[in-house]
């Protein structure tokens, strides 16, 4: 991702959730994309389906199968813009889509129990700059 991020001209980030500056700054750890770096971010909840994002949704088996089954012939790929993207309006549209699809509780099912939050600040291990 790193890579890809140097060579970008714009980057745009989907966040599941948008939190107060104060968040980041009290644990700047979390940080991986430097703000100077961002162009824009977009509040997209369930924005990585079907792959899923830690502490937020699991991995949506059933349509990562369809999705990755589908991508291996050009028709496949054909049929997966036309359910998934072409002709949605926005990401809500996805969203009906995708209980239209799986069904009105697929979406919820994937959620994860947040309880467990650290009382403490994550620490990857980086050492600050003396």
């Amino acid at each position: 991702m790193r890579w890809a991020l140097w060579a970008s001209r714009r980057v745009v980030i989907s966040a599941e959730e948008i939190v107060p500056r104060g968040v980041l700054r009290s644990d700047p750890h979390r940080t991986t994309i430097p703000g100077f770096m961002v162009d824009a971010v977009v509040h997209l909840p369930y924005g990585a389906l079907p792959w899923g994002v830690p502490g937020y949704y699991g991995t949506d088996g059933r349509m990562q199968l369809e999705y990755v089954g589908a991508m291996l012939t050009e028709d496949g790929f054909r049929g997966v813009m036309e359910r998934w993207v072409d002709g949605l309006a926005d990401h809500d549209a996805f969203l009906a889509r995708h209980r239209e699809r799986f069904g009105e509780d697929a979406l919820e099912a994937l959620a994860v129990d947040r309880a467990w939050e650290p009382e403490r600040p994550i620490r990857y291990g980086w050492r600050a700059l003396q």
